[in-house]
């Protein structure tokens, strides 16, 4: 313990040191002062290492305040601050705290800072004191080299400032306020000369480390010179991806390093690939496509891919193409590819594109070949058909089947169904279904209804068929599996009448097994397609022609004489001299009668032998009967 009696208004300093020729001492230090005064406690003394910064930092305490030292509170939000502030202690309390600084500075030695402190208590006594701070010069190896390559989009500027604002990170907070600086508004220099948060820094420049308004470490760029030490660089570009590949480089930097008071040259060598990294981007889109009528298999002038563009590339640097299927076959250029040859189903279409830096790209679009394709539809022509009859019954008919009509129809995916039927309009000839449905001109509908069974497949697409009954059924009975023809397609008179019947070919496009259902699964349906022929009808078979038997009538009955001209029998009453009787299977036959009168007969008196000759005529048959009446 030291006692010392103090003399009122002199100033006294205690100076305590840490040196000794033998034990550092150790422990604290306590002073105690009894009466008026005060004690300030300097504990960094200049020569002290915490007093010992970069010739960088000198701005950083010339910008230091009193309520950021003592961690005043309402002034203390900025922490960029590197000295720590003498320690006082007052038995009336300090009400007064200030500083000022001095600055020496040489150009290649150490630059000083005395921070001169000035306190004074409630009874106006002042204590001062001063704190010295030493600013050394740096080296070059006091600071961090940029990143040794970096990588950078094709296109982009490689000067150290754009490497900087490229890189730096997207990391504050928006909307962005008067202290946010950077491309992205983020780096904050609420600090003056120390800007805060730019990651990019350390790529584009050397840096230094310093002490941000938030009290952490910034790294910050040597633009050109800091200090004693110097920065410039020259750059060598080469292509990055070959002759005629726009925007891609690479860039050798040779940095030269300068300590201006050593009079030391370093460099370093710093390597910028300003390249295409990313691939193209593009789009797909499947699509359905039908075999073609000459085989069970499509073929695809391949689409564009959609939205083909790069981050770098020009629209003519870009290439593209596909990669065909086992068993498909690929031909062409870009942009003219084909694929042929492919079956029934859904194939994975592969799409690549690929930019002049190599880098690649794939999406796969989905190609459904269903058979879409409809039937060859062959017919027969010049068919001709004789009636037939019962043999008893006086109504010929026959019937024509779609396999008989058919000429070798085909479909080149499966096997053909026939059905066939004639036009809106045509004689029913007896081929009547259910509910008296007419089944020559009109088949079997399910087009209106869903009702199908499996036994009954098949529509007719036309807007009149609406022939299926949810109660009844099918009311077509013969599934469109044959016409008939009758009398009715003979003209009264003619040997035969020409008629069209429309032919329908099915072929089972949706793979059930069933052909003709009119079902779509996994959107394929059943196909079809029509032909015509023309059938000629024939009464082939003669007819037979019985005359009356010979009469002998008075001159005042009614003969209805036809002399020198033919008179159809239907046209008069022939109930005195009888009626011819015809034989044939169709009923209209067309038979007329001829008078001639014999010699001797005398007009006047209408008596004598009249000759009777009746005629039957079936087209270009005729047959006569001969039948004498007095």
């Amino acid at each position: 313990m030291i006692t010392v009696n103090l003399t009122a208004g002199t100033t006294y300093y205690y100076i305590f040191t840490n040196y000794s020729p033998f034990d550092a001492p150790s422990g604290g230090y306590t002073v105690t002062i009894t009466g008026p005064g005060q004690v300030v406690t300097i504990v960094n003394p200049s020569e002290d290492p915490a007093c010992q910064f970069a010739c960088y930092d000198i701005e950083i305490v010339k910008r230091e305040t009193v309520g950021m030292l003592y961690n005043i509170p309402g002034l203390n939000a900025n922490k960029s601050k590197l000295t720590t502030p003498p320690t006082y202690t007052d038995n009336c309390g300090v009400t007064s705290v200030t500083f000022e600084d001095r600055v020496t500075s040489t150009n290649c030695g150490a630059s000083k800072l005395i921070r001169d402190w000035k306190y004074v208590d409630g009874f106006g006594n002042i204590a001062i004191c001063s704190q010295t701070f030493t600013f050394n010069q740096i080296s070059v190896f006091d600071l961090a080299v940029p990143t040794r390559e970096v990588h950078l989009s094709c296109g982009l500027d490689a000067s150290p400032a754009a490497i900087a604002g490229y890189t730096d990170i997207d990391s504050r907070p928006q909307p962005a306020s008067a202290a946010n600086i950077g491309a992205f508004a983020d780096d904050y220099a609420a600090t003056p000369t120390v800007v805060e948060l730019n990651e990019g820094y350390a790529n584009g420049y050397f840096t230094y480390l310093q002490r941000g308004f938030d009290g952490n470490m910034h790294p910050q760029k040597v633009d050109n010179g800091i200090c004693n030490i110097y920065t410039s660089y020259t750059d060598q570009m080469i292509n990055a991806c070959g002759i005629g590949c726009g925007g891609n480089m690479k860039v050798i930097r040779t940095w030269t390093i300068l300590d201006w008071c050593t009079g030391d040259v370093f460099t370093y060598i710093q390597v910028i690939k300003a390249t295409d990294e990313k691939a193209p981007t593009f789009n797909v889109k499947d699509v359905t496509i039908s075999v073609d009528p000459w085989g069970c298999a499509a073929n695809w002038n391949v689409d564009l891919p959609w939205e083909l563009q790069d981050n770098c590339a020009k629209a003519e640097e870009l290439k593209w193409g596909v990669k065909a299927p086992a068993g498909v076959t690929l031909t062409g250029t870009q942009p003219n590819y084909r694929l042929s040859g492919m079956p029934k189903g859904t194939h994975a279409i592969t799409y690549w594109a690929s930019d002049c830096c190599g880098n690649l790209a794939e999406a796969v679009a989905f190609v459904t070949v269903i058979d879409a394709s409809a039937p060859v539809a062959v017919a027969k022509q010049n068919i001709v058909m004789s009636l037939t009859g019962s043999g008893t019954g006086a109504d010929g008919a026959g019937k024509i089947y779609g396999w008989q009509i058919d000429n070798g129809s085909y479909d080149h995916c499966s096997d053909v169904r026939f059905e066939v039927r004639r036009p809106t309009g045509a004689p029913s000839c007896g081929n009547i279904g259910a509910n008296g449905t007419h089944n020559n001109n009109t088949t079997y509908n399910g087009n209106n209804f869903l009702q199908q069974l499996p036994n009954n497949p098949g529509v007719w697409f036309h807007p009149e068929d609406s022939n299926f009954d949810a109660i009844l059924g099918n009311l077509d009975t013969d599934n469109g599996e044959f016409v008939k023809f009758c009398c009715e397609d003979i003209p009264a008179g003619e040997s035969y009448g020409l008629h069209d019947v429309e032919l329908r070919v099915w072929d089972d496009g949706n793979m059930n097994g069933i052909y003709g259902d009119n079902l779509i699964i996994n959107g394929m349906k059943d196909n079809y397609n029509t032909t015509w022929v023309t059938v000629r009808v024939e009464n082939k078979l003669a007819p037979q022609l019985v005359c009356p038997p010979d009469v002998t009538v008075t001159c005042d009955m009614e003969l209805n004489l036809s002399v020198g001209k033919d008179t159809e029998v239907s046209s008069v009453n022939l109930t005195m001299t009888g009626y011819p009787k015809a034989y044939d299977l169709c009923s209209n036959l067309a038979i007329s009668y001829r008078d001639i009168l014999l010699p001797g007969y005398n007009e006047v008196c209408n008596s004598g032998t009249v000759r009777r000759t009746f005629t039957l005529k079936k087209g270009t048959v005729e047959v006569k009967v001969y039948n004498t009446s007095p």
